[in-house]
């Protein structure tokens, strides 16, 4: 009896003619053909299959080529893979993490910017990353491993082209202050204690240890075709509300901390038409983040600026290594008179800061194997309403146009080995974008004076120079060393000499902020047993001079800190 051969009979799948699939496709068809006409060889009896069997067979194995030809469809149209720009996204922790290795060719986002940096803009602890529109790295992998994101440490979500990355790092702070008790976990050049006449001073320092520094991220891609790609990330720690560690009588509740929400949306490539950032990052204005150095202290580091806030961003990459970004950033009015400072929420005594308008900034950037150079500028106004005061007499409004340019760089020197960095603003009215030397001092104003010291409605911008030179060296691929000189230097109107607490104008304390100058200087040694790890340790000196001296006769206040610090990055 002649075996029953089921071959011969066609299904709806078979008879559809189909290109060759290319690929992995190509190569699973072929195992798919070799598998139906292995069914089609004569068979026992007891083994024979039905036409319906063999028909779904088939069908099945179809639907899987057909899928493995649209995922490398897509695999095709995405776009090809370009070097990390400067200023580009992932903030890392401010001085901590990113230097582990030798720093790259600094291009930013994260941050991905402990201290100050992780590696630019990741997560904190290293070289600080740069924090913005972060490049599509996109070494798309092989389609057939869906699990696989589109780049580096990524996953796809099952179903979708949408890749998913956490990431993050532990860091644990210990410190010792040599000379006036400062409960800050970071330091602040403008306002550590003063040499005399504050209790920290006569107390002396202390020890303190922290992990609230530590940092955890999610970021997103998903491409689009005929549109770019769609990035997001959301980043936080918990070194949220209190500046002192004064939240462990009992326990060590710290509150968590929003850095960056944003989303950002085009074309990341050379040539592209750009792309849109919506939600919070680092301001344009902001140089920490491109810095290449690494500090262990999480300090806006004295000189610089970080501010992290809302804004609505363009981005576009040049040729040649030309990126250009420019955004409106949301504002805030800083403004200080002899009663206090005053900001949109609350009145220091010369009434509320105005925000009328945003902020507007840009940036410039230029980066190749040599290094990297940057412009920046901000345009602010700086606001003061007091009209809701009760006597009105006291009722007036006025402001002042604030700005600032900035110029930032660093140079790659015996392969890398040794980096050269440097950073220079000048402004008018920069007031908090130097978080670290001048907020609140965005302006200040003569309300609340005497006619004798000079009293009035008006407010005037405060004049701010401020720089910083460093070096980062490797001796080997796991240890390096960071050094840094900074420099702060404010100019104010006659009447800040009259301020409360100034030398002959009665009690108070406003005086004892009005900083002259200021300036730093940090040197650290970070070891990197393996990659993900750093052990460090930091010596940081700071110096502030006042405008006058205060009531007590003080003039100014210094502060020496030895910080160790472990990371842990994921």
């Amino acid at each position: 009896m002649t075996p029953h051969r089921t071959a011969a009979v066609p299904g709806p799948s078979s008879t559809r003619a189909r290109p060759a699939p290319r690929g992995p496709a190509g190569r699973l068809g072929l195992l798919a053909a070799c598998a139906a006409a292995a069914l089609m060889l004569p068979a026992r009896p007891a083994a024979a299959q039905t036409v319906g069997e063999l028909r779904a067979q088939l069908n099945a194995l179809q639907r899987r080529i057909d899928q493995l030809e649209a995922a490398q469809r897509r695999a095709e149209q995405r776009p090809s893979p370009r070097p990390a720009a400067a200023g580009d996204a992932r903030e890392a922790p401010r001085g901590t993490a990113a230097a582990a290795r030798p720093a790259p060719a600094p291009p930013a986002g994260i941050d991905t910017s402990p201290g100050n940096s992780l590696s630019r803009e990741t997560p904190t602890g290293g070289p600080p990353q740069v924090t913005s529109a972060i490049p599509v790295q996109a070494q798309r992998d092989d389609p057939s491993t869906p699990w696989r994101g589109s780049f580096p440490g990524s996953f796809r979500v099952p179903g979708t082209d949408t890749s998913v990355r956490l990431y993050g790092f532990a860091k644990l702070n210990m410190s010792g202050d040599i000379g006036p008790r400062n409960r800050s976990d970071a330091i602040s050049g403008q306002s550590i204690p003063l040499d005399r006449g504050a209790a920290g001073a006569r107390t002396g320092g202390d020890f303190q240890a922290s992990a609230r520094r530590s940092r955890l991220g999610i970021e997103t891609r998903t491409p689009f075709e005929g549109f770019g790609e769609v990035r997001t990330q959301v980043e936080f720690d918990f070194a949220g509300q209190n500046v002192d560690l004064t939240t462990q009588g009992t326990s060590n509740a710290y509150t968590p901390r929003l850095r960056q929400a944003f989303a950002e949306f085009g074309e990341f490539n050379e040539g592209g038409w750009g792309t849109v950032l919506v939600g919070q990052s680092n301001t344009l204005f902001g140089d920490a983040t491109l810095l290449p150095l690494q500090w262990l202290n999480d300090w806006t580091p004295l000189g610089t600026s970080n501010v992290r806030q809302a804004q609505i961003r363009y981005s576009r990459r040049l040729e040649g290594g030309v990126t250009i970004k420019a955004a409106l950033e949301n504002s805030y009015s800083d403004i200080t008179a002899t009663a206090g400072s005053s900001f949109p929420d609350a009145n220091g005594g010369a009434g509320f800061g105005v925000n009328q308008v945003p902020d507007l900034t840009a940036q410039a950037i230029v980066e190749g194997g040599w290094g990297f150079a940057a412009l920046r500028g901000v345009l602010r106004q700086v606001r003061v309403d007091n009209r809701g005061a009760a006597s009105p007499a006291a009722r007036y409004t006025d402001s002042a146009l604030g700005f600032g340019i900035g110029a930032t760089g660093a140079l790659n020197l015996l392969e890398k080995r040794l980096i050269l960095a440097g950073s220079v603003q000048y402004g008018e009215g920069l007031g908090r974008y130097l978080d670290s030397s001048a907020a609140g001092f965005g302006a200040v104003s003569n309300f609340g004076l005497s006619a004798a010291a000079g009293g009035g409605r008006d407010i005037d911008t405060v004049g701010v120079v401020a720089g910083l030179v460093g070096a980062q060296y490797h001796f080997t691929p796991s240890l390096r060393s960071n050094v840094s000189l900074h420099g702060v230097r404010l100019s104010y109107p006659d009447y800040v000499r009259a301020f409360a607490g100034c030398a002959g104008a009665g009690a108070g304390a406003a005086c004892d902020a009005v900083n002259e100058q200021i300036w730093a200087g940090a040197v650290n040694l970070i070891w990197s047993p393996v990659k993900p790890i750093d052990l460090g340790l930091e010596y940081i000196h700071t110096e502030r001079t006042l405008q006058n001296r205060d009531a007590n006769g003080v003039r100014g206040g210094r502060s020496d800190r030895v910080q160790a610090s472990a990371i842990v990055r994921f």
